[in-house]
């Protein structure tokens, strides 16, 4: 049987199933279900659980995207701040923008970000992407100092640097 981690919840009504971004399977049940009766509809789902789990785990591009403990923003940190440095030196060459700071953080719903007082602040999982996907980001958050929104000038700016831009945003919406 599938290993789970089991709650309880006096507002359930049936016995849920969740499968995290990582894999991991939780199982939620109502007041008055019994672990017997919890084991008996795991083992009816037995399938379902295995092909989703592995479906899951075969679309990861690496595992440290689904890692979100403070421990692993810690210790992956210093890499991603000169990551970025690098890319942001690189980058601004051709487009000679001036921001005040680059921030690196452990962001949940986010890639980057350009604040109105220019500071850059950047994902940490940053690190994880494949290239192409660094330099996007990068290009994207540089160009928010000349454009602060997504205008159609905006994106004229972004596609300066990275004229596939378009295939690239898509890409990076897969990554989560």
């Amino acid at each position: 049987m599938t290993p789970y981690t089991l709650k309880e919840s006096p507002r359930a009504r049936h016995i849920r199933i969740t499968i995290r971004k990582t894999g991991e399977v939780a199982v939620t049940k109502p007041r008055g279900v019994s672990i017997r009766q919890v084991q008996q509809f795991i083992q009816s789902k037995e399938d379902w659980i295995q092909a989703t789990v592995a479906t899951i785990l075969q679309n990861q591009t690496t595992p440290d995207l689904a890692t979100n403990s403070e421990y692993h923003f810690l210790k992956h940190k210093p890499a991603a701040r000169a990551l970025t440095e690098a890319k942001l030196d690189q980058w601004n060459a051709l487009y000679q923008f001036d921001f005040k700071r680059l921030e690196i953080k452990r962001m949940t719903s986010r890639w980057g970000s350009c604040s109105t007082h220019k500071t850059l602040c950047f994902n940490y999982k940053i690190l994880f992407l494949p290239e192409e996907l660094q330099d996007y980001l990068v290009v994207h958050e540089l160009c928010h100092l000349a454009e602060m929104n997504h205008s159609a000038k905006f994106w004229a700016q972004v596609e300066r640097g990275i004229p596939n831009y378009r295939e690239l945003r898509k890409k990076l919406r897969v990554q989560g």
